[in-house]
């Protein structure tokens, strides 16, 4: 048996608080991708010097204790972290020549952030850091293995979604051996 991550979608409905804390989350998430991928831009050009994750996460932690951005601590800290990994994530692609270069997020697109850990369901809600009452999650389908991590959305139209990520054991069915004339006779 291997190991596979397998993801499910849902739909989810916030209430009016949760709505303006998700809005808080795609758009602290969408300033710090769109903040560090300037400042590569720019380090690049002036120095031609290259920054990485670990230089972003340790300026993002600094970041976080000046009095104009004061407003980043009210997000969970790990989904800004991951939003410096899908940076770096892109920018690495990008230099392997499998995408084009990272592009400036807009809020007027789809919005996502990535909740890495201390994700659960429980009594038909979606319980993650900083919500503390759970988001009512319609689960239209059993959920079959170990959560890893959710990514939460919101659609052009206003839609709220997440996107549940899981371990699971995948078992590989064996090959058919018949010959199609059999099947035929």
């Amino acid at each position: 048996m291997e190991v596979v991550h397998k993801s499910y979608k849902f739909k989810i409905a916030p209430d009016n608080e949760q709505k303006e804390l998700l809005a808080k989350h795609f758009g602290a998430c969408r300033f710090v991708f769109n903040r560090y991928l300037n400042i590569r831009k720019e380090t690049y050009h002036a120095e031609r010097k290259s920054v990485n994750y670990y230089d972003n996460a340790n300026d993002l932690t600094v970041l976080k204790k000046e009095a104009q951005f004061v407003w980043l601590k009210e997000i969970n800290a790990q989904s800004l972290q991951s939003s410096l990994r899908n940076l770096d994530t892109s920018y690495n692609n990008f230099f392997r020549r499998q995408t084009k270069f990272p592009r400036f997020k807009s809020k007027f697109d789809r919005q996502s952030f990535t909740v890495p850990q201390w994700v659960s369901i429980e009594d038909g809600k979606l319980k993650i850091p900083k919500f503390k009452k759970g988001i009512e999650i319609n689960l239209h389908r059993e959920i079959e293995g170990k959560l890893l991590f959710a990514t939460l959305s919101k659609s052009t139209t206003s839609k709220y979604y997440v996107s549940i990520t899981c371990e699971v054991e995948h078992t590989e069915l064996k090959k058919q051996t018949q010959k199609l004339a059999l099947i035929l006779e």
